[in-house]
């Protein structure tokens, strides 16, 4: 078993349980074949529907999606208020989503993964900056996105808590792993999360190379006002092109809604 819903929790169906015990434990069980291919694009999909929420979007392993909120927040109401109206989209549209925000993207891809709310359910969480070390301590250490045989290595010797590393000596886990590998990969991890080594994302949407803006103390909303910022726009980034020796035939503009999505 690959996935299950809630209702098939509830009667003992979890990932990784066979097939054949499943529906021992269920005989009327309705399963579909998983699909890799259409997942991967499911979830490409939805990363390109986020894109209204932030321009930096990009994919976190087969089942996740990053979103850099710097900057955007602000336009949804807060951190809070942006996690709460994005995950009442998503369950509105019948898409099971936790989600998780953070100061890294390590902090942030461990709490959707370890929040205290049941397998399958839908929640969110919001993690201060000033809290980050504290709130990941409780959770698993397979949240960090390590291997599985990294993980298994980790639970042989009772490491099961990300908080656990926290006070170990890393010479020690060389030594005690026999794998620098592994205690590189746990380090790096660790480090990203907390926020030492800096993880940068890979957008789905590569920034564009030339940029322009208008910063406007009040939101626009009249065809009028728009089209005169695009003009302005225009001006500006032609300016900025010819500046470089460049030009261009076309501009593509897109513009998303500030307010409830």
């Amino acid at each position: 078993m690959i996935a299950a819903n809630v209702c098939a929790r509830h009667v003992g169906i979890t990932p990784g349980l066979s097939f054949t015990d499943a529906r021992a434990r269920v005989p009327a069980l309705i399963a579909e074949a998983h699909d890799p291919d259409a997942d991967a694009r499911a979830l490409r999909a939805l990363a390109d529907w986020m894109v209204r929420y932030t321009p930096l979007v990009a994919l976190d392993g087969a089942d996740g999606v990053m979103l850099e909120i710097t900057g955007c927040a602000h336009l949804h109401g807060g951190e809070a208020s942006m996690a709460n109206r994005l995950h009442a989209k998503l369950t509105k549209d019948g898409i099971t989503a936790r989600i998780g925000v953070a100061s890294t993207p390590g902090a942030a891809s461990a709490l959707a993964r370890g929040s205290a709310a049941g397998p399958g359910a839908s929640t969110w969480r919001v993690l201060p900056e000033s809290e980050t070390k504290a709130g990941l301590a409780d959770l698993p250490i397979a949240t960090l996105r390590l291997a599985s045989d990294i993980v298994i290595l980790l639970r042989r010797f009772g490491l099961t808590r990300i908080g656990q590393l926290y006070g170990i000596d890393r010479k020690a886990l060389v030594r005690r792993f026999a794998s620098r590998n592994a205690v590189e990969a746990v380090c790096l991890r660790l480090d990203q999360a907390l926020g030492v080594k800096v993880e940068p994302l890979d957008p789905i949407r590569p920034a564009p190379d030339h940029i322009a803006r208008l910063p406007c103390a009040e939101p626009i909303e009249t065809l009028e006002a728009i089209a005169f910022g695009l003009e302005k726009l225009s001006k500006d980034l032609s300016a900025e092109l010819s500046d470089l020796g460049q030009a261009a035939r076309c501009f593509c503009f897109s513009a998303y809604r500030a307010g409830r999505l």
